[in-house]
């Protein structure tokens, strides 16, 4: 990823706003270029439109982990075991390292 896909999915967004996918692609963009409070928002906004994506909880989750936000990410392992248990089991081992 790089700052060129970042601007490519603003432009998508810009044309689709409702379009989670494109939130969560941008998020992992973000987080892929070490901007994890922007991954953050875009991934908040990416399950403010579609809440049962569990892709999206799981990358937020993820990033909540890795910048040291343990309470965010667990609220974010219990939401995903109602979504995808496996998911939910991933990201708790990510948790617990």
């Amino acid at each position: 990823m790089n700052e060129n896909a970042i601007e490519q999915y603003n432009q998508a967004i810009r044309i689709d706003p409702n379009n989670d996918k494109f939130y969560f692609n941008l998020g992992v963009s973000y987080y892929s270029l070490g901007f994890y409070e922007d991954a953050i928002n875009a991934l908040k906004h990416a399950i403010n439109i579609n809440p049962d994506n569990a892709k999206s909880h799981y990358s937020l989750g993820g990033v909540y982990n890795l910048i040291g936000d343990r309470k965010s990410a667990l609220n974010e392992y219990e939401i995903l075991k109602k979504l995808d248990i496996n998911k939910a089991n991933e990201l708790f081992g990510f948790i617990n390292e």
